[in-house]
């Protein structure tokens, strides 16, 4: 095989390689199993929109981010499950030294990786303020405190706390409502 057939089939290879790099779903970050879908999507469009990226909410849980910086038109298709936050890079760039408003110059290159982790570092910080926020199942369950308020009054009424020791512990149990 002469040497331009080589350089030939190794650039195919690398067209191939892009192109299939850039419509695969990719791994982003997980997400928190105590935060919403909701709160997911919005972690990731606030984050976005901090970098100067430009979110658009689609339907069935998905986020479609756009930035063109740099000769670049960086375009990621965001999608959320309870395991995690995946994207889709569609990203494309112009190699060529003319610039003009033609698609043929344009080709699929993966978004930079710098650009992407920005995004995410941005993305999980939201991701863990959501996180923190979040109320735990006990917290948030009155079954919980009913019973637990039943419990300190049976407690007291047996003479196993005192008067004091039954109000401040009613009073904390309250305030968690």
């Amino acid at each position: 095989m002469g040497l331009h057939m080589k350089v030939l089939v190794s650039l195919l290879l690398i067209v191939n390689l892009s192109i299939a790099y850039a419509s695969e779903e990719i791994f982003f970050t997980n997400k928190p199993a105590n935060v919403t879908m909701a709160q997911a999507v919005s972690a990731v469009e606030k984050a976005a929109k901090r970098r100067k990226w430009t979110p658009t909410r689609l339907a069935d849980n998905r986020l479609e981010v756009k930035l063109e910086h740099h000769g670049y038109r960086n375009w990621l298709i965001f999608s959320f499950s309870d395991g995690g936050i995946y994207y889709t890079d569609l990203t494309t760039y112009d190699e060529a030294d003319d610039h003009d408003d033609t698609d043929d110059h344009w080709v699929k290159k993966a978004a930079p990786r710098r650009w992407v982790k920005n995004l995410k570092k941005d993305a999980d910080g939201y991701l863990r303020k959501y996180a923190r926020n979040a109320p735990t199942k006990q917290e948030s369950s009155t079954e919980v405190i009913e019973a637990k308020l039943k419990s300190l009054k049976k407690m007291y009424d047996e003479k196993l706390i005192s008067q004091s020791e039954y109000e401040q512990k009613k009073k904390e149990l309250l305030s968690r409502y």
